[in-house]
């Protein structure tokens, strides 16, 4: 799915030659994360973090050696780092869960 994601937004990038920021880029660590990317968090899902670390793990490697792709925010990563500190809550950041992980070491790859 993230594969099909990329090729989508590579057309629309190819058609007007501009440089392209995924804005908001997150997932929860919840059952089926990549599906239900855009639920509130008042809506509580079983906790699944290996789906937060697949769903954040497709994308990076599909987005990887893209050079239209200027940047990747990742949704949602606040300053303040004990948010997310309770990995019992199926909440968005990768902040101090498996996924953080999986972040870490595509970001540290040369792109």
């Amino acid at each position: 799915g993230a594969e099909d994601m990329i090729r989508k937004v590579e057309a629309v990038q190819n058609r007007f030659n501009k440089p392209v920021f995924f804005t908001e880029t997150g997932f929860r660590n919840s059952e089926y994360a990549w599906m239900t990317s855009f639920e509130k968090n008042d809506t509580r899902r079983t906790i699944n973090n290996n789906s937060q670390v697949r769903a954040y793990h497709a994308v990076l490697k599909a987005s990887r050696g893209k050079e239209w792709l200027h940047g990747i925010y990742i949704w949602k990563w606040p300053s303040y780092l004990d948010y997310g500190k309770n990995q019992r809550h199926d909440l968005y950041t990768p902040n101090n869960k498996p996924a953080e992980q999986v972040v870490k070491e595509w970001y540290g790859k040369a792109w």
